[in-house]
């Protein structure tokens, strides 16, 4: 097993084509997440910009290597606010809990198109006292992780995919 080393292209520029360049050519990566590109959150990305990104990334040498949406970086519901939660949109996204599987299914439809199996995501905002939610919270991840990425056309085996919890 050999390891893929990526960088978020977004901690390089927001220009993508510039972040790309840096990736491939000065770090001699052959790998990039996607987070925030054109200071546009990925899961916002509309068709002509994704077929942008797959050229940007062909002429780079570069393949994706996880989808890193806004997924779950969010309040809980009906706990108090977190003191680390903010008041602004991130990279791009400002997404509520209620529209969290939205978030997911558009990452699962990013990640299949872009070829991977990964998807990062969030443990929510923290708490100062979890233990009341943390068992609701761990259902929530549970279900998103064995959320199967779309079927192919024409159907074939279901593939599962990885979600990778950033804490």
């Amino acid at each position: 097993m050999s390891m893929k080393l990526a960088v978020v292209t977004d901690e390089l520029s927001q220009d993508f084509v510039h972040a790309c360049q840096i990736a491939s050519r000065e770090f001699g990566m052959g790998f990039v997440e996607l987070r925030s590109l054109w200071n546009k959150n990925v899961v916002n990305l509309d068709s002509k910009e994704i077929a942008e990104v797959h050229r940007i990334l062909q002429s780079n040498s570069l393949r994706v290597i996880a989808i890193t949406g806004p997924l779950f970086k969010v309040d809980w519901p009906n706990a108090p606010k977190s003191k680390y939660s903010v008041e602004r949109d991130q990279f791009g996204a400002d997404f509520t809990f209620d529209q969290q599987d939205e978030v997911l299914q558009r990452s699962l439809a990013l990640a299949k198109e872009f070829n991977t199996d990964r998807v990062r995501c969030f443990d929510f905002w923290r708490l100062d006292d979890p233990l009341p939610y943390r068992a609701a919270m761990y259902q929530k991840l549970l279900d998103a992780a064995t959320t199967p990425l779309p079927r192919p056309n024409p159907p074939r085996r279901s593939r599962l995919f990885r979600l990778l919890i950033s804490c």
